[in-house]
């Protein structure tokens, strides 16, 4: 399960994604593209990935290098010289989600060492 931010919708950078693709559903590509990586690379990282391949993933049927280009525009994946292709603080938000649910739900993880 991928925790997704209640403002999601109305973001700038969701917007600007929408925006930057007219017509298409870059949204639904980008959560088909965070649901890969939360089951396979959880730490956002997709270091061995192509823009094609990131297209592939996402079900993408627009113009090949659109959508990789979208999002990089807007913000939601970069282009790191030794990383690759990484989704923007993917693990971090992860983790910051599943910890607000658990202190919602009154749960205290605690961890042996």
């Amino acid at each position: 399960m991928i925790f997704i931010d209640p403002h999601f919708a109305d973001h700038p950078k969701t917007r600007h994604l929408s925006l930057l693709l007219p017509g298409a559903d870059p949204v639904r590509c980008l959560l088909r593209l965070w649901s890969y990586a939360y089951r396979h690379r959880p730490d956002g990282i997709l270091k061995t990935h192509s823009a094609l391949d990131l297209e592939r993933l996402a079900d993408w049927s627009g113009a090949k290098g659109a959508l990789a280009g979208a999002l990089e525009d807007s913000g939601f994946i970069e282009l790191d010289l030794y990383d690759g292709y990484k989704l923007t603080a993917f693990a971090a938000f992860q983790a910051k989600a599943l910890q607000d649910l658990l202190d919602a739900m009154g749960i205290t993880v605690t961890q042996e060492r």
